[in-house]
């Protein structure tokens, strides 16, 4: 029998090209799911999945991993097609390479420490503190919060503190980056940053459009609002009021803060 006269491969009964592109989108999901989602609670606790990052790193891991994979295979796909299974380990190849490089970008770009200055609280990555002369394990090993809470230790001397100040900002850093000056979060600083906290009271006349937020975290709590503090977190895409519990300087939560300009 020649090649002309060689019969096709008879397709699989109902599977399609939108079939066969659905049945790979839920894998996808599936998989994508049980290895980003446990990664991201652990590396990107409340509040910073959406402050600090998490969410990006779903948004462009989730494109490449869960829309272009099965959108391949629907372009790819046929029934009885030479090399169709080839074809479908290079896309699945594909998929985990992007699964890995996005595992990759949380694991270097999540929050290591959330940095006490000047009566705020930033947080710090890995690559921020890549130029300390302290070792990180040295550094981590400051606290015991996931991310680390540390204090900056910064010069009382006004000319001091100015210098300081202008040499992060030439070096487009933060105060918060200045791993060198960390120092573990005591009983004393507690009350230093307790001290240094929010009036809620003054802060909200100002944002009353956080007031409901503010009176809902109170009313399901249903304690006295002296037993927190309000302390302002500068995360990488938002800035919002992290809640402190005084008793045991736990975080029982977050609010907004409004956006300038919103």
């Amino acid at each position: 029998m020649s090649e002309a006269e060689t019969p096709a491969i008879p397709p699989k009964p109902g599977m399609s090209r939108q079939r066969a592109a659905g049945i790979h989108f839920m894998i996808s999901i599936i998989v994508f799911a049980a290895v980003i989602l446990p990664l991201l609670i652990m590396w990107y606790p409340p509040p910073l999945f959406f402050a600090d990052g998490g969410w990006k790193v779903i948004q462009i891991a989730g494109c490449v991993d869960i829309v272009i994979g099965p959108l391949l295979t629907m372009i790819v796909f046929k029934p009885g097609k030479k090399h169709l299974k080839l074809d479908l380990a290079v896309i699945g190849l594909l998929q985990f390479a992007a699964l890995a490089w996005g595992v990759h970008l949380m694991y270097q770009e999540r929050p290591l420490f959330l940095a006490y200055a000047e009566g705020r609280f930033g947080t710090v990555s890995r690559s921020q503190v890549t130029d300390s002369k302290r070792p990180l394990e040295e550094l981590l090993a400051l606290g015991n919060d996931n991310p680390v809470r540390v204090l900056v230790r910064l010069p009382t001397d006004p000319a001091q503190l100015r210098a300081v100040r202008s040499a992060q900002a030439l070096n487009g850093r933060s105060l918060f980056s200045i791993a060198d000056n960390y120092e573990a979060m005591t009983p004393q600083t507690y009350q230093k940053v307790y001290s240094e906290a929010i009036d809620m009271g003054n802060w909200l006349k100002r944002h009353p459009e956080v007031k409901a937020d503010y009176d809902a975290f109170m009313q399901k709590t249903g304690t006295d609002p002296k037993e927190y503090a309000f302390v302002p977190l500068i995360c990488r895409y938002e800035t919002v009021l992290l809640i402190l519990r005084r008793s045991d300087n736990s975080i029982a939560g977050s609010l907004s803060v409004p956006q300038a300009g919103s």
